[in-house]
């Protein structure tokens, strides 16, 4: 019988990447879905912002939505009024271990005033977070 990490984990370099790329991908939506949230803007609010249909802002933020550049990611955050900075995970466990915390490594990206963790039960503005805001408080 296979363990749950035989079925769970990857299995090779491959499998690696991709979960490497797919775990980023989460940590940047789910940190741009909480300042939505915080800030009161809605998508629509957002498109506004950007220049750019809600139609287009629901796309950049669902979880089959389009690989997002950098660029795209500073145009959000800057039309969102805030900051991201990205950081190793090395980087990020360091930190924690200094303030005391314990090590999850749920996301790279790091807010200016602290490492903030999203818990599912949290409302996010595009419903098709929920999901995968679940599977990264899992």
């Amino acid at each position: 019988m296979l363990s749950l990490s035989e079925i769970f984990e990857p299995q090779n370099d491959n499998e690696k990447t991709i979960l490497a790329i797919e775990a980023l991908a989460v940590s940047v939506q789910l940190a741009l879905q909480k300042v939505m949230v915080e800030g009161g803007v809605s998508q629509r609010d957002l498109a506004e912002k950007l220049g750019v249909s809600a139609a287009r802002v629901s796309q950049m933020l669902s979880t089959q939505g389009a690989n997002l550049t950098i660029k795209t990611i500073a145009k959000i955050a800057h039309a969102l009024g805030e900051g991201f900075e990205l950081v190793s995970r090395t980087e990020v466990l360091r930190a924690r271990k200094q303030m005391g915390m314990k090590p999850h490594l749920e996301g790279v990206l790091k807010f200016p005033s602290a490492l903030p963790q999203m818990h599912w039960e949290q409302p996010v503005a595009n419903r098709n977070m929920q999901v995968r805001a679940k599977m990264a408080a899992a």
